[in-house]
């Protein structure tokens, strides 16, 4: 007989645990009995039922047999209508009774029948009837079904006790309604001392047991039936066939107008260690084939008892090492476990007769790794006071379950994060059940309540009209079972329009057929939000680009008419002049001789303005090739191709560790030749130049930088210096700070090497004060 139905309830466990009374209840009663459960559909509802026992001699319209399943829908006609009768039983409560005539050998039987609801199902007791049925239309109302109801009610609390040994008794009053004894209704046959109780029945307790009015037993009882308190307590029980004293442990209810009491004999339990030893082969046994351990341990001293396994061993130890430990179950435990384990010790002296309770810990391995158990406790032993004095557990290494839960816990993690990051959602259908499982993601996707029911039509309700199509094929492929696909869909939740990339795919078993289809949905509204964006970004910058190729062939035009055409004209013109100063020098006054040396002057200054503009157009056109540079040696190669200008000024140049970098050569051989000459150029005339060039390492230039670092390289001099508003200025093509005659020079020298900086990728800047030096920056990407 099967009674489990896979759940927690503490009633069910009793249940489970007295399969041997229900058969002896069963038994006593003599009536042909079916116990049948409900089975329920996913809202609860009564789908049909389980015949979980029967014993001999019940007639039934179906095939018996335990764990069959009736199923509606399934059956028609009588058995249609007997199926109705149990459900109706099984959701009101109420009972039905009938009347039914069974062929047994070729002869009528009638029979009554008593369907009462037990539990989530319902339990069938059948009564032979000696008479022919009565020509009625009320069979309800009979003292047979009375009797049934009664035998059914005494199974039922019969069924909740987790004792063993069960006395109904029934109130007799006077005409006062006073009690003044009880009478025996059923004794259950406990054991063998108490199996000649069984002619009790029907007889009065205190006819046969006249000391229950001495020793307050009869009291006892009274004030069940009258308070309907619990009776709980130890009592000497005598007047037994063999003339022995036995102490029972008793414990009664009230039911109807009487009780129900439940006992067992406890005289036998000074000698469970021998009871125990004649099972330890049998335990053995059983733990040999399971990688369970069982074991008894002492709840006060935490000692272990007895083992089926050599725990030492388990765990990787010498047996020297454990025993060498004053208590090795905490010492070799995890400490923060420690002190739930004390508790969960000390709490099992508050467990109940066959309550199970449960604890997870972890204890040290002889290698050093930590292994995860998990142990199911039950009182084993109590003292003369009924308090738990020793403990039985299965203790189970959960070590790997462990690893997989946490593996699985880290899956989720990750997948829920990744979802949230990449802005996207994955989903599974069932093809064989037709479940479709969304996971956070989607919900979010869709601005869904976590939770709600979806079917594969969804995409269909939340698709744009011109998308409808598109979504129509995601459903194909659910229901219709199609290739898996790649598409992408526009949906609208709310005010808000989505536009989602989604791909399928199949998982096969070996037939090739499909089980069940894959999916992930990720938002790219952004992406293509910004793919639209650059676009548009592509087409303006394709239109520059045309524009500055056009410049660009323009400028080259200019530089070989300015590097050509222009200077020599400039050229011819110089040289015309010349020859007229010397042809024409006797007819010509000496104003009219200056006025042509100026213009001669004049177009000197064009020619080299006209090369400085060449000069500098030509930048980008100098180096191309960028390659690691160590300034070190560029800068003191420049210094060398100054060295007239270098002593000429008597200039004390000081050269600091300076970086090795990416950078085109030539370019920035010309930008520290502007520099150090410009720092010679406008010195102090009253003291001896000094120059100083260093480095140092910056995290970003300016904000937006990210983390990209910077080399510094700064040119200090202590020359004249010069306003801090003119800082940007200096920069500028053809800027001067002085007059002409002052300082030679055209002014391109800076703008020069700010154009070089920004072909490094870099920024150039300069700091001084009117007589106090100046500092140039050139900051470069590391």
């Amino acid at each position: 007989m099967n009674l489990t139905n896979n759940t927690e309830d503490k009633s069910e466990n009793k249940r489970i645990l007295n399969v041997g009374t229900f058969q002896r209840i069963i038994e006593v009663l003599h009536q042909p009995v079916q116990l049948l459960k409900s089975i329920r559909g996913q809202r609860d509802e009564i789908t049909g039922f389980e015949i979980l026992y029967t014993t001999a001699g019940f007639e039934s319209l179906f095939p018996v047999s335990e764990n069959q399943f009736l199923l509606f829908g399934e059956v028609s006609g009588n058995q249609s209508k007997y199926m109705e009768r149990l459900r109706k039983v099984a959701e009101s409560g109420q009972a039905d009774t009938e009347r039914l005539t069974f062929i047994r050998k070729g002869k009528k039987e009638n029979l009554q029948e008593e369907m009462l609801r037990f539990d989530d199902g319902i339990l069938v007791v059948q009564h032979r009837l000696n008479d022919p049925l009565p020509k009625t239309d009320d069979n309800k109302n009979i003292k047979t079904g009375d009797k049934i109801k009664d035998s059914v009610e005494l199974l039922q609390v019969a069924l909740d006790f987790p004792l063993f040994g069960i006395c109904v008794y029934k109130a007799l009053r006077n005409d006062s309604g006073k009690i003044i004894d009880f009478e025996f209704v059923l004794l259950s046959n406990y054991n063998e001392s108490f199996s000649a109780h069984h002619e009790l029945v029907g007889k009065r307790l205190l006819g046969q047991f006249p000391e229950s009015l001495n020793n307050g037993l009869f009291d006892k009882y009274v004030r069940v039936v009258e308070s309907g308190e619990v009776l709980d307590g130890d009592d000497e029980f005598g007047g037994l066939p063999q003339n022995e004293n036995h102490w029972i442990r008793r414990l009664g209810i009230k039911l109807g107008d009487g009780l129900v009491t439940s006992w067992i004999d406890i005289t036998g339990q000074k000698n469970a260690e021998i009871e125990l030893q004649k099972q330890a082969n049998l335990i053995r046994g059983i733990s040999e084939a399971s990688a369970d351990i069982l074991y008894i341990m002492d709840i006060n001293s935490l000692q272990i008892l007895f083992t089926t396994r050599n725990i030492a061993k388990e765990l990787g130890y010498d047996p020297e090492f454990i025993s060498s430990l004053k208590q090795p179950l905490l010492d070799l435990m995890h400490e923060d476990d420690v002190p739930a384990m004390i508790l969960h010790v000390k709490n099992m002296k508050t467990a109940l007769p066959g309550e199970i309770r449960e604890i997870e810990y972890r204890m040290k391995h002889g290698d050093g790794s930590f292994h995860f158990f998990r142990d199911r406790n039950t009182v084993f032993k109590r003292d003369e006071n009924n308090v738990p004095i020793e403990k039985l557990g299965i203790s189970q290494d959960i070590s790997d379950d462990h690893t997989r839960q946490e593996d699985l816990k880290k899956h989720h993690s990750l997948l829920r994060q990744s979802e949230e990051l990449a802005e996207s959602g994955s989903w599974e259908y069932d093809c064989a059940t037709k479940e479709f499982l969304w996971s956070d993601g989607m919900y979010r996707l869709f601005e869904m309540e976590k939770g709600i029911p979806v079917r594969p039509s969804i995409y269909l309700d939340y698709a744009l009209p011109e998308d409808k199509d598109i979504a129509q094929q995601i459903v194909d492929v659910m229901e219709k079972e199609c290739d898996p696909i790649e598409v992408t869909l526009r949906i609208k939740s709310g005010e808000t329009v989505k536009t989602l990339h989604i791909k399928t795919t199949a998982l096969k078993d070996r037939k090739k057929s499909t089980q069940k289809i894959l999916g992930i949905d990720m938002d790219i509204t952004t992406a293509r939000a910004a793919e639209e964006k650059i676009k548009k970004l592509n087409k303006k910058l394709s239109t520059k680009n045309r524009e500055l190729e056009t410049l660009n062939s323009e400028l080259k035009t200019f530089n070989n008419i300015a590097a050509n055409d222009y200077k020599d004209t400039l050229r011819n013109l110089y040289i015309n002049l010349e020859n007229v100063i010397k042809a024409d020098a006797s007819g010509m006054s000496d104003t009219g001789k200056g006025n042509l040396r100026k213009a001669q002057v004049g177009i000197q200054k064009m020619k080299l303005l006209t090369d400085d503009l060449v000069a500098f157009s030509r930048i980008p056109m100098l180096d191309s090739n960028s390659t690691t540079v160590n300034l070190n040696e560029l800068v003191q190669h420049v210094i060398s191709g100054l060295d007239d200008k270098v002593k000429e000024s008597a200039a004390k140049i000081t050269i600091g560790q300076l970086p090795t970098l990416q950078g085109m050569p030539v370019l920035l051989s010309l930008l520290f030749h502007h520099l150090i000459d410009n720092a010679m150029k406008f010195r102090d005339p009253n003291k001896i130049p000094e120059i100083k060039i260093d480095a140092h390492e910056i995290s970003k230039h300016q904000p937006g930088d990210g983390e990209v670092r910077y080399y510094i390289i700064t040119i200090t001099d202590d020359g004249i210096g010069f306003d801090p508003k003119e800082s940007e200025k200096l920069f500028t093509i053809f800027y001067r700070l002085h007059e002409r005659s002052a300082y030679r020079g055209s002014g391109i020298g800076l703008a020069v090497c700010r154009k070089i900086m920004a072909m490094h990728g870099g920024y150039i800047s300069a700091e001084g004060l009117p007589g106090a030096g100046s500092v140039i920056s050139c900051s470069f990407p590391a």
